[in-house]
């Protein structure tokens, strides 16, 4: 492609679209995934022991999609997903 007049080159605008579309896609995964596990946490403090199962396995989930999607480190999810589990177990 030929060069603009202000100097930019269109495989560098093109980038700059495609970085905005990531963004909001990665920061979606990020917040869903987040939330759910904040809200098992929170339903583990009221001792809501069915509310707190399904939203581990809503959590864990979305945190496994999120590392099929390259958002997160595989390892970190693994440590996210091992603390989850510790605190369902303190349930019992």
């Amino acid at each position: 492609m030929a060069k603009l007049k202000t100097g930019r080159h269109t495989s560098g605008i093109k980038e700059l679209r495609k970085n905005k579309r990531r963004y909001k896609f990665n920061k979606k995964f990020k917040e869903t995934a987040r939330d759910l596990a904040k809200q098992m946490k929170k339903a583990v403090k009221t001792a809501n022991k069915e509310e707190a199962k399904k939203l581990l396995i809503d959590a864990i989930s979305k945190y496994d999609k999120a590392v099929k999607h390259n958002i997160f480190h595989k390892n970190m999810v693994n440590h996210k997903k091992s603390q989850l589990m510790k605190l369902i177990n303190t349930l019992k």
